[in-house]
């Protein structure tokens, strides 16, 4: 089976998560490649960590596990403990909550375009995509363009 590459991000300046802002300098950031299997393989760091915040970036997550390897490479290397981690869809099957309470996380951000579930010590923020997704209705509809729409803030 073909590996597929997922890039995860280590972002500095975590707390800007949700402002997007042009970097001008690369951020750090792990790789890994998906086997099909439940398991990851072919973590890399690059470029240092050393001392900085750091933001995980995933499409996705499902288990945990991708995000949990991301964020030890991420300590392994040196970066602050106050990790924030962003996904577009937050699965959480299985032992993913287990998994994720264990690491040093500021802040857990996923969209609400699935339930999740309850945790006393896990600081999830569901964030809303129904106004993104209205909007952007409104602005096909009216044929204008989308552009402002990835710059939201």
């Amino acid at each position: 089976m073909h590996d597929r590459l997922r890039k995860t991000h280590a972002w500095p300046a975590a707390s800007r998560l949700v402002r997007p802002r042009r970097l001008s300098y690369p951020p750090p950031s792990v790789t890994s490649a998906e086997d099909g299997r439940e398991g990851r393989k072919g973590r890399r760091r690059r470029r240092s960590a050393a001392g900085r915040p750091a933001a995980v970036v995933d499409d996705m997550i499902s288990t945990g596990a991708t995000v949990e390897a991301a964020v030890r490479v991420l300590l392994a290397r040196g970066a602050a403990s106050d990790i924030t981690v962003a996904a577009a869809h937050g699965l959480l099957v299985g032992d993913a909550l287990d998994r994720l309470e264990q690491l040093p996380l500021r802040r857990l951000l996923v969209t609400d375009t699935l339930p999740t579930g309850r945790t006393r010590t896990l600081p999830l923020q569901g964030r809303p995509v129904a106004p993104l997704l209205a909007d952007a209705i409104d602005r096909l509809h009216d044929n204008e363009p989308l552009d402002a729409l990835l710059m939201r803030t």
